[in-house]
């Protein structure tokens, strides 16, 4: 499986990965406008990382979600393995 590793669809699997579902609350979180948040999430939908279901909320118009595929569990490992060496050697700063 390849990745582009834009910085918005890395900020994207973040923020879904503590629970942020929708782009205008990750696009606020982070700093970065919509248009740049839903392009990094079009990268994590296409290898299958990410699904897109609607939702609406009363008297809004319908919007969609960001959600996280069982892929994501096969990933995990990958991504916390730096951050457990930094934890253990000290040697990496974020």
């Amino acid at each position: 499986m390849e990745i582009e590793g834009t910085r918005s669809a890395l900020r994207n699997l973040g923020e879904a990965i503590f629970g942020t579902s929708r782009c205008d609350d990750v696009a606020e979180l982070v700093g970065l406008s919509e248009a740049v948040m839903t392009a990094g999430i079009r990268d994590l939908v296409e290898p299958g990382l990410m699904g897109r279901p609607t939702y609406r909320q009363p008297g809004q118009r319908v919007g969609q979600q960001s959600r996280l595929t069982d892929k994501v569990g096969e990933l995990l490992p990958a991504l916390a393995a730096p951050f457990h060496w930094g934890t253990g050697s000290g040697s990496i700063r974020l």
